[in-house]
Formats: structure tokens, sequence, C-alpha cells
């Protein structure tokens, strides 16, 4: 894996809460609200192509890290979406990879419209 430093988080990542809000028909909406917005490093880990329903579809798998911020620690769940230059991302596991220097690692999956 790559050298990870501050200099080289050069992505806008901003985090998204989902707050979901009473539909008028019953049951909810998904809302999402901003919930903190940092920079980041992105890895690519692996990719594919795939065809689903007569479209071509990519699947690329990164890694996205960032430094540890106490909103994300108190507040990540796993309804949290990820947007970075405007693709949305989802997150399959998070984990405090560098404690000394405070460095959270995301695998991320861009997310199919």
């Amino acid at each position: 894996m790559a050298v990870r430093s501050i200099g080289n988080m050069r992505e806008v990542v901003v985090f998204l809460q989902n707050t979901p809000t009473a539909a008028a028909g019953g049951g909810f909406t998904d809302t999402y609200t901003t919930l903190c917005t940092t920079r980041g490093q992105l890895l690519d880990i692996s990719g594919s192509r795939a065809l689903s329903f007569g479209a071509g579809i990519d699947n690329v798998n990164q890694t996205l890290i960032v430094r540890f911020q106490t909103a994300l620690f108190n507040a990540l769940r796993s309804d949290t979406k990820i947007v970075i230059s405007g693709l949305t991302y989802t997150f399959s596991d998070s984990k405090l990879i560098d404690q000394k220097k405070h460095l959270y690692e995301f695998q991320i999956t861009a997310q199919s419209n």
C-alpha cells in the first residue's frame, strides 16, 4: 500500500448521514445531510466489468484514507454515504489504521444509480 501522509490527501470527501423523514403516505423517506467534510486519499484495490440487464457495469473497489474525526467515530453507520468528486460511494468496512497519526481506512465501492 502507498505511503500514507497528509500531503497525499487531495480528494474532498463528504460524509452524508441518513435522517429518515416521515412520508405523506406512511413509511419513511431517506434524507441525507452532511455529517462532515474532510480530505482523503483514494487507492485502487480492484476492478471488473459485469453485464447486468444488458448493460455493462464497472465495479471498482477502492480504499479511502482520511484523518480521524470525532464526528465520524460517533455517528458512522452502515447507511452513511460518501461523496467524492460527484460520485457516491458506500463502504463495507472501516477501521482505525494508525493510532499515532489517527488515520481511518474505508473499503468503498461506487454506488450504482
